[in-house]
């Protein structure tokens, strides 16, 4: 019934004796300003009334992102800033937390994978090496790194899977890894020593012993410091030669030359026998004959490729000599193993023309 309104008008009680003003009395609307922090610590909700600004809260914090401010829309697009000094208050309302994800400055090796041997694990000051196999001419390099980091092999960009080209003795390949950030580099060393040709590398004596040829006029200008030798894939030898044992063997032997370990191409080595083939070297256009002790007569033939491989098998041995076709063969050597009735067995070197 006041102007001020503060004393409330009864309308089943009071009375009108004369000319009567009433006065409506207003209270404000409120409204919810909800604060959506986007994957930040919470915000609280404000209550603000129609028309009036919200208050500017304390930023929220986001594990590896930056707070870039709070936005009419989820997707915090530019333009789409809240004005905490203009922006009026009309209805419930969300505002959103802006983020930009923090650039990571980790630049760390992973994994390191060389044709599926695992060589991080073997890295010394940064640096490795990797013996390549027999006939290699590329090798495959596998590298991750830090998340979002960005890989160089030899200053070029690389995906995870890199295929390098060997060149001469020793390849070298940098590896470079760069933070998301670019504030972080890493480098590292990957050493390859080329599996070595054995053609100038082995020599055979007396016809059991197997050596390498150390002088350098002879052996392709290697200074060989160092020897590893393998029979059938055992280490058996650390010396300049193995003795051969037993009929057919396969030979690997590890060089070291010039600080590095090299691996040579194997050597398939037979022993002496007393069993014979003539003519030999033999055209594919001739008949091979084998000259036999009694003993391996009625047994029976097996041939083999130098590297072991199985061409042919239960080849018959009826008389001595016996006479073998071999226009079926591929130019090439190969080893004629000779078995007895009673398992004894010899094998002869055959050179087919």
């Amino acid at each position: 019934s006041d102007s001020v309104c503060t004393n409330a008008w009864n309308f089943a009680t009071d009375v009108v004796i004369s000319d009567t003003t009433l006065y409506a009395k207003w209270t404000t609307n409120q409204h919810s300003v909800v604060f959506d922090s986007q994957g930040g610590s919470d915000v609280a909700t404000q209550s603000v009334a129609h028309g009036d600004t919200a208050m500017l809260p304390t930023a929220p914090v986001r594990e590896k992102h930056i707070f870039e401010g709070w936005f009419k829309t989820a997707d915090c697009n530019d333009g789409d800033e809240w004005d905490f000094g203009a922006d009026i208050i009309t209805s419930d309302t969300i505002i959103y937390a802006g983020w930009t994800r923090e650039l990571s400055h980790d630049a760390e090796l992973a994994t390191l994978v060389v044709n599926g041997t695992h060589l991080h694990t073997m890295l010394v000051d940064n640096s490795v090496s990797y013996m390549a196999d027999c006939g290699d001419e590329t090798v495959m390099i596998e590298v991750t790194a830090s998340p979002g980091a960005r890989i160089f092999i030899n200053n070029e960009p690389h995906g995870t899977l890199s295929s390098v080209r060997l060149a001469g003795d020793v390849t070298r390949v940098r590896i470079r890894i760069n933070s998301e950030s670019d504030v972080t580099i890493s480098e590292y060393d990957l050493i390859i020593a080329a599996t070595l040709p054995g053609d100038r590398l082995y020599v055979r004596r007396w016809d059991d012993v197997l050596a390498i040829v150390h002088n350098p006029q002879n052996n392709g200008g290697r200074t060989i410091t160092g020897t590893r030798w393998y029979r059938n894939g055992e280490l058996v030898s650390e010396g300049r030669y193995v003795e051969i044992e037993g009929e057919i063997s396969d030979y690997r032997v590890e060089i070291e030359t010039e600080g590095k370990w090299h691996k040579v191409c194997p050597y398939v080595a037979t022993r002496a026998t007393a069993v014979s083939a003539y003519p030999n070297p033999v055209s594919r256009g001739e008949t091979l004959m084998l000259q036999l002790p009694d003993y391996f007569v009625g047994g029976k033939l097996s041939i083999y490729s130098l590297a072991g491989v199985l061409i042919k098998t239960d080849i018959d041995l009826p008389t001595d000599p016996s006479s073998i076709n071999v226009a079926d063969l591929e130019q090439g050597i190969y080893l004629f193993r000779v078995t007895s009735s009673n398992g004894n067995s010899e094998t002869v070197k055959v050179i087919v023309n």
